[in-house]
């Protein structure tokens, strides 16, 4: 056991444990060394906010705290299952899967009369948010129009309305959207199997989102098993994609229809022909301006979120030897532990 600690350790924690190491951290940078509200995050501002010792961030967190709702005020939420149980989805930790025999008995959409019951009965009691989880993998429009008289019936309480619904289509979302929904909340799966840093990308995506309306649940996932029990399993999930000599081989291989690794689905009839088309092109011009007719459907219609791009950073010894490099993936083709010797 290792006891973090920004002050010396009294007796007594000495005592309770005399045989196990005691680490002391430094106390991190003041508060104004941090970025300021409305600015941007550097990257050393959030190295050293997660250098913090435990007893550090539960400080800040609760100045922050004083410092936004000086009267201690919080919002109060109730949160009700108006479907619960037989999900078809295996999240491998919620009760409500069907996967699972958790003692959760199924239930069917509940009526608009018990929801407001239970919605006046929240409001009663001090809540001014009303949520609502259905155990939904993708709900079907029918099930979309009885969530929208549930919605409808709940904001003309007075309440703020979310909900949990599973993945949905845009037109759904809209249908919700007018139906009075004050928020949606989705989930994003991220493991650092992903790629490097995936969990704190998803956490900071959430964050910038938040602040545009949109409420993210991130789901730290296991490593283990990543890339074949969740990745395209999952509605919607971390990944990495590596660079690709030609624009054909990455569009070919993620947004084409039927591609075993189109993991965001993308089927459009007209980017599919107009790619056949540029693979038979000879006018090296042309086909540019093809490929890139075809990435901007992706990009506005797509399914696919794209938060950065890495720059890869290979150094080797001066002892290292090589023939010709490919120039298809990097690392000479992923073959260099092939292709290479020390001489």
């Amino acid at each position: 056991m290792t006891l973090a600690t920004t002050t010396a350790p009294t007796a007594c924690a000495q005592d309770a444990g005399a045989n196990q190491p005691l680490h002391f951290h430094p106390r991190g940078p003041a508060p104004s060394a941090m970025a300021a509200e409305g600015q941007g995050w550097s990257v050393q501002a959030v190295q050293d906010l997660l250098d913090l010792p435990f007893m550090e961030l539960l400080w800040r967190a609760q100045a922050a705290h004083r410092a936004h709702w000086p009267e201690g005020d919080v919002e109060l939420a109730t949160l009700l299952s108006v479907k619960t149980g037989g999900c078809p989805e295996n999240c491998g930790y919620c009760p409500q899967s069907a996967a699972f025999d958790t003692g959760v008995k199924g239930q069917k959409l509940m009526e608009a009369e018990e929801v407001v019951r239970a919605a006046q009965a929240a409001k009663d009691a001090g809540a001014t948010r009303f949520c609502m989880g259905a155990a939904w993998r993708s709900p079907k429009d029918r099930d979309i129009e009885k969530m929208s008289e549930l919605i409808s019936a709940v904001k003309g309480l007075g309440l703020q309305t979310c909900a949990t619904l599973g993945m949905l289509q845009p037109h759904q979302a809209q249908a919700l959207k007018q139906a009075g929904l004050t928020s949606l909340a989705v989930d994003l799966s991220a493991a650092n199997a992903a790629f490097t840093g995936a969990v704190d990308t998803a956490i900071l995506y959430a964050e910038q989102a938040r602040k545009a309306g949109i409420s993210i649940n991130v789901v730290q996932e296991p490593n283990d098993g990543y890339w074949t029990h969740l990745w395209q399993k999952k509605s919607w999930c971390a990944a990495y994609w590596f660079g690709t000599p030609t624009p054909d081989d990455i569009l070919t291989q993620a947004y084409s229809a039927g591609a075993s690794w189109n993991d965001s689905a993308w089927n459009n009839d007209k980017f599919n022909k107009i790619l056949a088309e540029a693979r038979s092109e000879l006018d090296a011009g042309k086909r540019a301006g093809m490929y890139r007719e075809l990435q901007l459907p992706v990009r506005d219609e797509g399914g696919v979120v794209i938060p950065l791009f890495a720059n890869d950073v290979f150094a080797t010894s001066a002892k290292v030897r090589h023939g010709r490099l490919a120039d298809n993936y990097e690392c000479d083709g992923r073959m260099f532990f092939d292709r290479w010797w020390f001489g």
